[in-house]
C-alpha cells in the first residue's frame, strides 16, 4: 500500500497563459518532499485520513478528483475494498483496513 503522509502546501503558482490564465494552482507534497501530482498517477483509488483519529475524511475511486487538505494522510486502496455502505466520518482506516466506528 502506497502512502502520502502529512500533506503540505509546497507552493502556489499563478497560471499566466491559456483558458486558466489568472488562476492559482496549489502544489502539494508529503513529508518526504514527494509531489502529489506525480505520485497519484500510479494509484488505483485513495482514502484521506485524519492522522490524529484515523477517521476517514474522503474516499475517491478516481484519484484525480480528490481535493486534498494539509495535514492529512493519503493511502492508496483498491476500489473493491471500499465498503458499499460507506459513510464519511463513520469509518476509520487502520492498518490498511476500513473499520466501522461503533
Amino acid at each position: 500500500m502506497k502512502s502520502f503522509l502529512d500533506v503540505k502546501i509546497t507552493s502556489e503558482v499563478m497560471i499566466t497563459e491559456g483558458p486558466y490564465s489568472g488562476k492559482k494552482v496549489i502544489i502539494f507534497s508529503d513529508r518526504n518532499g514527494n509531489d502529489w501530482y506525480e505520485e497519484r498517477k500510479e494509484w488505483e483509488a485513495v482514502v484521506m485520513v485524519d492522522p490524529k483519529t484515523n477517521i476517514i475524511c474522503a474516499v475517491e475511486r478516481d484519484v484525480e478528483l480528490l481535493t486534498i487538505a494539509p495535514g492529512m494522510n493519503l493511502y492508496e486502496i483498491k476500489k473493491a475494498s471500499i465498503p458499499d455502505n460507506m459513510v464519511l466520518g463513520n469509518y476509520k482506516f487502520i492498518d490498511g483496513c476500513f473499520t466501522a466506528i461503533t
